[in-house]
């Protein structure tokens, strides 16, 4: 068994800046279709391709703001159906504020800038799109 798939089997370590949340979780941003489970690898494509958020831009008009480090953030994957595409919504965000109850209970905050932003991972064709950066309120 590699150690891919020992990690993807076992709860992220404590030191680990990412966890995967179940479905249910989605359910509190999206109206999902069916509840899925990615696999290891596709944790680890997700992780691997975090350098594309750099090249992103935030969908509001006018917003130039680029998240420079994205492997710097803590992140949630939460799987999620939309539309009959298995996707990974990622909610990322600093360590302002955190709480254990990150690796268990989706992030949800309003405002904060740059500290917290989100996108969606699709595992097919590995690509990162749909960037948002929350206001600076």
């Amino acid at each position: 068994m590699s150690l891919m798939t020992l990690v993807g089997c076992s709860p992220p370590q404590k030191s680990a800046r990412y966890v995967v949340l179940p479905s249910a979780e989605g359910k509190r941003i999206f109206t999902t279709d069916n509840a899925w489970q990615p696999t290891a690898t596709q944790i680890e494509s997700a992780e691997s391709h975090l350098s594309q958020i750099i090249g992103l831009h935030t969908q509001w008009p006018g917003d130039t703001r680029i998240i420079e480090n994205p492997g710097g953030y803590y992140r949630q994957y939460v799987p999620v159906q939309l539309d009959g595409k298995e996707l990974l919504f990622v909610n990322a965000f600093c360590a302002r504020g955190l709480t254990a109850e990150w690796r268990s209970q989706l992030v949800d905050v309003s405002d904060g800038g740059e500290c917290y932003w989100k996108a969606t991972f699709d595992p097919v064709t590995e690509r990162y799109s749909n960037l948002v950066i929350n206001g600076k309120g």
